[in-house]
């Protein structure tokens, strides 16, 4: 193939790929957002000069196949422990590779290697209005691929080899002041309708209450560019279609 073929699942909002250098510009790259968590922000389309970038926001348990299929590659940004049903999702995906493709996805482990997720929780539901039951076990949520045997059961039902899964320790900088960090890491998790339902007051109070318990994970004096610097423990992990 002339160039390169990929498609990127996300939960969260990274940068704009254009904004990062292209390697290949003859590929073409489809970003899927899911509808029911985030779509692209303000200026979210690619400018003329990359015309191989697209988005779609969708549902990948439902979509089927990804438009512009197939693809050399996906990569699922903290996508997959949210499915509602990862196997049809992961089907999904399977189907939108080409023979030999390849998947590369991030998740989280648990809650002990990611304690900050705890806490934007635990900041903000006393100023909120109830908010709904936390996932358990294996209902979707951050903790729903924790363990590794069932990430590669669900592969496996899904028609994917080749299966690893690798424990991996990150830091999270977080450059943005602490009043704005806490309102997008409130609104990524399960307390994000109350706060949006909440008047000015509450929502400043949440914010507050959330930025001060993230306060013990403030970045050093040496990194000045940073507010925060979030541990996390993730999965990486890979898996092929068959030939």
């Amino acid at each position: 193939m002339s160039g390169s073929w990929t498609s990127a699942a996300a939960a969260g909002a990274p940068p704009p790929p254009w904004r990062r250098p292209s390697r290949r510009p003859d590929g073409r790259s489809a970003w899927i957002w899911p509808s029911r968590w985030w779509r692209p922000r303000a200026g979210g389309s690619p400018p003329d000069r990359h015309p191989g970038l697209s988005f779609v926001s969708a549902d990948i348990e439902t979509v089927g196949v990804v438009p512009g299929a197939p693809f050399d590659a996906v990569f699922s940004r903290m996508a997959l422990m949210l499915l509602a049903d990862p196997v049809d999702g992961c089907i999904a995906i399977r189907r939108s590779l080409r023979p030999g493709g390849r998947l590369a996805a991030t998740v989280f482990r648990d809650g002990t290697a990611n304690p900050w997720l705890a806490m934007v929780v635990l900041g903000a539901a006393p100023h909120l209005d109830a908010l709904p039951p936390l996932p358990l076990g294996e209902e979707p949520g951050p903790f729903a691929f924790a363990q590794p045997a069932r990430i590669e059961r669900i592969l496996t039902a899904a028609g994917f080899e080749g299966i690893t899964i690798q424990p991996h320790d990150v830091t999270l900088r977080v450059p943005d002041e602490p009043d704005t960090a806490a309102e997008w890491l409130i609104e990524m998790g399960p307390a994000s309708a109350a706060y949006r339902a909440a008047p000015p007051a509450r929502q400043a109070a949440a914010r507050s209450a959330t930025a001060g318990l993230l306060a013990q994970f403030g970045a050093p004096d040496d990194d000045p560019g940073a507010t925060y610097r979030l541990p996390a423990g993730l999965w990486l992990i890979t898996a092929t279609t068959p030939e």
